[in-house]
Order: structure tokens, then sequence, then C-alpha cells
């Protein structure tokens, strides 16, 4: 008689996270109201928060949530977050203080248009954009595409104006941009790219295909 033993494992999967910080942001909802908002890190289970507004706790008991309106607040009003894990307090985020409007303008600089060889003029219109730590700082930066006007598919004959790509700090500090030269037909098909953590080493890679005349920089 033949006898097999089987035992039951329970497998965790691994999977590969951005080292993100807090990410705490404040908007102006007028007046002395304020919002406020904040990561929940995907590495992070049992988990509560302390706001704090120009280094005074505000919230009357740990928040389990990642958000909330302050209604007495001010447009220069500091905010930071503290986490408590296991009972005990961690270190306070990034002090913030709130956006005068409910969105953050990112100033972003176009390429220069130019001519094809048959005459035609074309100008840059911001298309794709992704975002990722390319630094390892723990805050996200914007990775945009510039498309010329005359970008096509093969299917249509004639010229296109070279595609690029930037990286951009949220404060408009522009890092690098590529010009992905004559050789790569610029259109929607054709000019993809991915940005991801390929080697884990905490600073995002940007992937995409290149050809002879490809400058970065």
């Amino acid at each position: 008689m033949l006898f097999a033993l089987f035992s039951i494992y329970t497998v965790s999967a691994q999977y590969q996270l951005e080292k993100l910080d807090r990410g705490v942001i404040a908007v102006s909802m007028g007046g002395s109201k304020v919002f406020i908002s904040w990561r929940w890190l995907g590495t992070e289970d049992a988990i509560t928060f302390n706001l704090y507004r120009n280094g005074t706790k505000i919230n009357a008991t740990p928040l389990t949530v990642c958000n909330y309106t302050d209604n007495a607040g001010s447009t220069t009003a500091s905010y930071t977050v503290k986490a408590i894990v296991n009972n005990v307090e961690q270190a306070a985020s990034t002090a913030v203080t709130p956006w005068a409007q409910q969105y953050l303008k990112v100033p972003i600089t176009a390429p220069a248009g130019g001519t094809t060889p048959d005459g035609v003029a074309y100008t840059y219109n911001a298309n794709d954009a992704s975002v990722a730590d390319l630094d390892g700082d723990g805050a996200w930066e914007i990775i945009l595409k510039w498309d010329p006007t005359n970008s096509k598919d093969n299917s249509q004959s004639g010229y296109t104006g070279n595609t690029f790509v930037d990286a951009y700090k949220m404060n408009g500090t522009r890092m690098w941009r590529i010009d992905y030269g004559v050789n790569i037909r610029s259109g929607a098909h054709y000019m993809d790219f991915m940005v991801y953590d390929f080697d884990g080493d905490g600073k995002a890679e940007v992937m995409s295909r290149t050809g002879d005349g490809t400058i970065d920089g």
C-alpha cells in the first residue's frame, strides 16, 4: 500500500513597490476650510494617523483614513502627518502649506517646432504621460511625451517631426530630455514607453524603443 503525504503551504507573493514618501497635500477650500490628503502605502497594514497644524495635533482620536477636512485652517498653515504603528507615533512627514487652487500647476517647456524636408511646419503638443520616482527621493516625477502636430501612422505618407520625452519634477524643473531622432516615426502606435523600477534599486527607469540618432541628456 502506498501512502502519499501532502502539505499545504500558504505562499505570499512578493511584489516590488516604489519607496514613496507620505505624499501629503493640502488644498484651500475657501475661507478657513482646508482639505488634507496623504498616502496609505502598500506596505502598511494596521496603521492610523495623527494630523498636525503648525505643530499642534488637530484630530481628537487617531485617524483610520488618509484624508481630513480642517475647518479651522488657513492658507498659511503648515500641515504634517505622523503614522501610528503599534501605538507608537512615527516620524513626521514633510510639512506642506495649502495650494491656492484645487490643482497643481507644473510648468513644462515644449521643444521648438520645425519644418520637414517637404516644407511642412509643425509644433509640439503635450501627449502621453506617466509618473514614477526617478531619483529615489520618495516623490513622483512626471515623464511626458511631446508629439509633433504632424505625427501620423505608417499608413500615411510623409515626414513627421521628432518625438521627445521629458522628465519633470513637480515644481517644473526639467531633469532630462530625450530626442528620439528622425529614425523613430512619430505616431500613437509607434512611440510608447514604460516607466518602472526594473532593477529594484529604488529609482525608476524609462524603457522605450530608440534608433540611430536618438539623443538623451
